[in-house]
């Protein structure tokens, strides 16, 4: 196992407080009566990007609340936190892995870190998987290699030993939240053709960083999944959930 202090770097632990928890679940149920065959992601805000559709599952009100309570999650990790992204993720039955990635790490100098808030189980067989340096020297070693190519303009990837790190399971009950150094820890929707039919997984999930306004305008960072969304009825699918051109895919050797 990594070292309980090298985890903590990566990943912090919380709840969703009670009086947030009634509205999540019924978001949830309404969520959970449509059809998903594939993973979609329900986009509620993205920094620079144009305000989602108004939908029969996110109302004005309902986006309201939930960007409430998103903000709430992630003030509870950092009083500086400053929203890039607001989505629920919906990841059904029967779906491949997505590539080993470090999130919005093509932006030099965000530092994002991600809150998922667990609105249904998040379990072996449908999870995020997260890939934890073995040890300090493990994780200095690959840091070097991200700043070796982050900030290019063409999609970047780095290969790092896979004996360097050991695969986690960030394993959820419902109302568990993670708060994950997702630019710095290489993480993937994990495959969910072992889960059983019907389990679907959905998520809030809150990306922030603690940049200043002015930082966010000096590194020119737009949301692009929002901008997507607000002409495709507030829903990415598949397609452009696994196209990962603003995150610096890492491979495995």
């Amino acid at each position: 196992m990594p070292r309980e202090g090298l985890l903590r770097e990566y990943v912090q632990r919380g709840v969703v407080h009670e009086p947030h928890r009634a509205f999540l679940a019924e978001l949830t149920a309404d969520l959970l009566a449509a059809d998903h065959s594939q993973p979609c992601h329900v986009m509620a805000y993205g920094y620079g990007a144009p305000t989602p559709p108004v939908t029969l599952l996110l109302s004005a009100g309902r986006r309201a609340q939930l960007l409430a309570i998103a903000g709430a999650l992630a003030r509870g990790f950092s009083a500086e936190a400053r929203l890039l992204s607001v989505r629920l993720l919906v990841a059904p039955p029967g779906a491949g892995a997505q590539q080993w990635h470090l999130d919005y790490r093509s932006h030099a100098g965000l530092n994002t870190r991600t809150v998922f808030a667990a609105m249904t189980p998040a379990t072996e067989e449908n999870c995020t998987e997260m890939l934890v340096p073995a040890d300090r020297a493990a994780a200095d070693n690959f840091e070097r290699r991200v700043e070796a190519v982050e900030s290019r303009d063409e999609m970047p990837q780095v290969a790092v030993p896979a004996a360097n790190f050991q695969p986690m399971s960030l394993l959820l009950d419902t109302f568990e939240v993670a708060c994950v150094a997702t630019s710095r820890l290489p993480h993937r929707r994990g495959p969910t053709g072992a889960c059983a039919a019907g389990r679907v997984r959905v998520t809030l999930n809150v990306d922030y960083t603690e940049c200043s306004e002015a930082a966010l305008q000096r590194i020119g960072f737009l949301d692009d999944d929002s901008v997507t969304a607000s002409a495709s009825g507030g829903v990415v699918g598949r397609a452009v959930v696994d196209d990962l051109h603003s995150e610096i895919v890492v491979c495995l050797t």
